[in-house]
């Protein structure tokens, strides 16, 4: 994607195929739109939007340079700390005085662990220093609630994506717009492929947008038998795409033809939020069950399933192999050991729901409908850089 921009899609045989929006000069952006699906583009104010994470339908124009019978842990539970281990609190300053304050609804943290990104609902993107929180630049360009941001792995491009159907990369050398893909679609999230030549965008329909290089050869449609998705990850390896929303299945997608391997039950009711474990083939997902789940996706089991909370759980974090951080409803950070399903350390000090957290060695971030950004620092909780290391590999096949 580097230096090229991305071509009009095409679309391949119906049924079983799948959009891609493949990339190719930039002198050629600016193409035919298509519908994938019709339907109004529902329009709310932006807490409606914060709660309700997605809205809004079609892809205009694009190119792009049962959980009831899965094996549960009942959580071991843990005292609340008397003093949370909360190393810095930041209130984020909103865009404009057209907002009363910024509701974080996205953390990303780049591969270096020097640099983080917070997305809000007054339209902006936070790129801060790690070490204090200051704001090195302020990013502008989406028109509405972002709902999932990520940087690839060499942190030269982070993508964006919302309410406002844009899908945008950055370049983070200047932190300039490289390209931008308006839609009429809303988004819940977006996610770089490991090798950074493909993107994977899902919304309120049930398709798996797919941009990427191959203009010669399609994939696939990538459909799911949900029309409301949240989440989407690729695997470390690359081979496989995994999907989760409303319906709380997770589908699994080989991604030779993007041909589905399978629906699984992971959660009852909407899956939220999921994240691979390191390099393993092992998925850690939430949703509005309360419940961890852990997901083998190369036996396609489901590990574990550690009820956690007793209400809505938006955010999960990968601590390090052993750990696991999520959060939600309840404002309230549990840590939980994923081998036993004990949790560890409950972290209290947010005012309102907390919707995304993100991790950099043994710091944690969190955000949410407070309107603050807080540093967590777990040394004395689950040890430090030299225990991590000590635990890696633990999921690895």
């Amino acid at each position: 994607m580097d230096g090229s921009a991305i071509e009009s899609f095409s679309r391949g045989p119906a049924p079983s195929c799948s959009t891609v929006l493949s990339w190719f000069s930039v002198a050629n952006w600016g193409y035919q739109m298509r519908l994938f699906h019709s339907a109004s583009r529902q329009i709310l104010n932006r807490r409606q939007m914060a709660s309700l994470s997605i809205g809004g339908l079609v892809l205009h124009h694009t190119r792009f340079a049962s959980a009831d019978d899965a094996p549960t842990v009942k959580a071991v539970d843990a005292s609340y700390r008397k003093e949370t281990p909360v190393s810095l609190t930041v209130r984020l300053e909103p865009v404009s005085a057209d907002f009363d304050g910024a509701i974080i609804q996205a953390i990303a943290v780049g591969p270096a662990g020097k640099t983080i990104a917070v997305a809000g609902d007054d339209h902006g993107i936070r790129i801060l220093d790690v070490p204090n929180l200051h704001r090195h630049v302020l990013l502008t360009g989406h028109s509405d609630l972002i709902q999932s941001i990520q940087f690839d792995r060499t942190g030269r491009r982070l993508v964006s994506a919302g309410n406002d159907g844009e899908l945008i990369v950055w370049n983070c050398r200047d932190w300039s717009i490289q390209q931008r893909m308006p839609t009429t679609h809303a988004f819940a999230g977006v996610r770089f492929s490991p090798d950074g030549k493909e993107l994977a965008a899902v919304g309120f329909t049930d398709e798996v947008f797919i941009i990427g290089h191959a203009a010669e050869n399609p994939h696939p449609r990538v459909l799911c038998d949900c029309t409301d998705l949240r989440s989407v990850e690729y695997r470390h390896d690359g081979e496989v795409l995994a999907v989760a929303g409303r319906s709380g299945k997770l589908h699994l997608f080989e991604r030779q033809q993007y041909s589905l391997i399978g629906e699984y039950a992971i959660h009852n009711g909407r899956t939220h939020d999921m994240q691979f474990i390191g390099a393993s083939p092992v998925l850690a997902s939430v949703g509005e069950d309360g419940a961890l789940t852990l997901f083998d996706t190369q036996s396609r089991e489901v590990i574990r399933r550690t009820p956690v909370a007793d209400g809505k759980l938006y955010a999960v974090c990968v601590i390090d192999q052993k750990f696991v951080a999520v959060a939600g409803s309840d404002d309230t950070i549990s840590l939980v050991e994923m081998s036993t399903g004990t949790v560890v350390q409950r972290l209290t000090g947010h005012t309102g729901t907390i919707t995304s957290l993100a991790s950099v060695g043994t710091q944690l971030f969190s955000g949410g409908y407070d309107a603050t950004l807080r540093k967590w620092q777990l040394d004395s909780i689950i040890g430090g850089a030299d225990r991590i290391a000590e635990r890696e590999n633990v999921f690895d096949r």
